[in-house]
């Protein structure tokens, strides 16, 4: 899966329950989520791995709540096939979100869940002219500069700029 369907899925409103997000651009990723926790209308919730949401997802309450469950780099669920195939029936209404570092092309899990895999590359630089004019009043040779200087990485942009914002604020 690539980023514009996932786009294209934010639009139209139809969103899947399991993502697994990778790739360098954690910015992007960080936009993505927000977005998709937004349509969905439930909270984002960071957590350690997924036995910790497991259990939660397991005990039914009364109280159906919309979460998005968003976790970093976990072993346990690339790892262990009868947790990931209990977790797919276990979600209901809830999203799953993995966020990984790499991904190995090598093992089960990239195999069963490629489609499910969405590869977040540094942004384009009219993309990124477009994002950093939204933030500061810049030029676009400025902008161009920057992005060089950050090697496209929006994250770092945007650290940069408010680094700008800083030093503005203690000259003035």
């Amino acid at each position: 899966m690539d980023v514009n369907t996932v786009r294209a899925q934010i639009k139209q409103k139809q969103l899947q329950n399991f993502y697994i997000f990778t790739g360098p651009e954690w910015q992007g990723q960080k936009i993505y989520i927000n977005q998709i926790a937004k349509i969905h209308g439930g909270n984002i919730q960071y957590v350690d791995g997924i036995k910790v949401i497991y259990n939660k997802l397991k005990n039914t309450s009364f109280i159906n709540s919309n979460s998005v469950y968003v976790m970093r780099d976990d072993k346990d669920i690339i790892q262990n096939e009868e947790l990931q195939s209990q977790l797919i029936k276990l979600i209901g209404n809830n999203i799953i979100i993995l966020l990984l570092t790499t991904v190995d092309k090598r093992i089960k899990f990239y195999k069963k869940y490629k489609n499910d895999i969405v590869e977040f590359e540094y942004f384009d630089e009219k993309l990124l002219i477009k994002y950093i004019q939204r933030e500061i009043t810049l030029s676009e040779s400025n902008c161009k500069k920057l992005i060089e200087v950050c090697e496209s990485d929006y994250g770092r942009i945007l650290l940069e700029i408010d680094k700008i914002r800083r030093y503005v604020d203690a000259k003035s």
